[in-house]
Formats: C-alpha cells, sequence, structure tokens
C-alpha cells in the first residue's frame, strides 16, 4: 500500500511540472504570431488621359495696314487699330505623363468659340465717306500644344505650354457707292503660355491659364483688288477649366 501510494505521488508530481511548463511556455508566446504582408498604397500619378471645358476671355491686338494698288487704290501704309475682346467658350483634351516624381509631360488639343468684333467708319488708306466702314472679327480657335509640368506638391503642377494654333479671322469693307464685300481667314501661328493645375477632389482637375498667340500677317483684297489690306492678328487668352482625368 505504501509503495502504491508514493508511486501515485511521483507521477501527480510530474504532471504538474510538465502542466507548469507549457503554461509558462503559452504566457511568453504572443497571442497573435501570423506575418502579415505590409498594405502597399499606390503613390499619386498624374498618368493618364483627361477631358475639359475652358471658360474665359480672348483678347485680340489686332493691326490693319493699306496697302497702295493700281487703279486708284487706296493710299498706302495707313494703320488703324482694330482691337476687340470677347468671352470664349471652348473644350480640352490631352495626356499626361509622369515621367519623374516631380516633372510631367503632355501633349493637348483644344478648340473654342468667341465672337470678338471691332469696326470703323474708316477703311484703311481712304479718306472718310458716310456710309463707309471696315471690321475685323476673331472666333473660332483651336490649338495643339505640348505641356512641361513641374510638381510643386503631389497634386499640384505649375506648367509651361506651347505649339501650333489656328484663328478664324473676318474682315468686311464697306465703300460707299461700291458696295460691301466679306473675307475670311483660317491663320495659322503659334502660341506659348502657362497655368496653374491641381487636383480638387477624386479625378476632377481644375485649372487656370494664360496664353498668347501669333498669327502673322493676313493680306487680303477688296473690290476686284482695288482694296488690299494686311491684317496682322495677334490674341491673349485666359481661362479656367475644369477637367476630368481617366
Amino acid at each position: 500500500m505504501k509503495r502504491v501510494l508514493l508511486a501515485g505521488v511521483g507521477v501527480l508530481a510530474v504532471t504538474v511540472s510538465l502542466t507548469g511548463a507549457a503554461a509558462a511556455a503559452d504566457l511568453g508566446r504572443r497571442p497573435d504570431m501570423t506575418v502579415r504582408a505590409p498594405v502597399y498604397v499606390p503613390a499619386f500619378s498624374w498618368t493618364g488621359f483627361y477631358l475639359g471645358l475652358a471658360l474665359g476671355g480672348r483678347w485680340g491686338d489686332i493691326e490693319a495696314t493699306s496697302i497702295a494698288a493700281g487703279g486708284g487704290g487706296p493710299v498706302a501704309n495707313v494703320v488703324r487699330d482694330y482691337d476687340s475682346a470677347t468671352f470664349r467658350v471652348g473644350g480640352y483634351v490631352g495626356y499626361n505623363w509622369q515621367v519623374a516624381p516631380t516633372w510631367l509631360l503632355g501633349v493637348e488639343a483644344d478648340i473654342a468659340w468667341g465672337d470678338g468684333s471691332e469696326s470703323n467708319a474708316l477703311v484703311p488708306g481712304f479718306v472718310f465717306v458716310p456710309g463707309d466702314s471696315f471690321t475685323v472679327k476673331h472666333r473660332a480657335d483651336g490649338s495643339v500644344r505640348g505641356r512641361l509640368g513641374y510638381l510643386m506638391a503631389p497634386t499640384w503642377m505649375l506648367y509651361l505650354t506651347g505649339g501650333v494654333a489656328w484663328q478664324d479671322l473676318e474682315a468686311t469693307a464697306t465703300l460707299s457707292g461700291t458696295g460691301t464685300q466679306t473675307n475670311s481667314d483660317v491663320r495659322t501661328g503659334w502660341t506659348l503660355g502657362g497655368g496653374l493645375e491641381g487636383f480638387l477632389w477624386g479625378n476632377w482637375l481644375a485649372r487656370a491659364e494664360y496664353r498668347y498667340a501669333d498669327y502673322d500677317t493676313w493680306r487680303t483684297s477688296f473690290f476686284g483688288g482695288g482694296t488690299v489690306v494686311d491684317i496682322k492678328a495677334q490674341t491673349h487668352t485666359a481661362t479656367v477649366g475644369l477637367a476630368y482625368k481617366f
């Protein structure tokens, strides 16, 4: 009986010892030893297509110079200004490449409509006669440009833009006793400017932009060549825009 009792005490002691060791091991182990993969948050990127609407103004800096013509044409080198301003509404589409953390390259095309017009009672080079007038208008315009941007912050950019531009010009001459004639031409020139653009929320982009454009000199004649005028056209355009990046 005594041996049985001693054996039972020994078994109990071993059991208690093993249980204590297991409990101590559990206390030293972290509740969750699972290795979790880091959550990847992609960096903000400007790369992609966008489509937008622009509103603003266009100011035409236009000068008309009379050219002497055979058969009793006007006096040469009489210069008159036909500067005017118009509200401008249009759309633009483009693509951006974020080529470095703080640099961006892009290409953009735009088209817009306006109706700037200025008239003068004197036809360039002619002595005033009641009923005479000369009018120059600048209407639709468009461009295809490159863009170079510098990111001041991940979602804000200063940029330069420049390229080929087009401007629809129209000139109307009225000579009392002769009649009225209207000529038009889509002029090709160049444009250069810059702006500030940034993300407002989600994929919506807002911008403010200024551009200068030069369309060289348009020589046009009226009334069978009896009236010849050189029209030099430059424009200044200031707009704000809202676009969606796809």
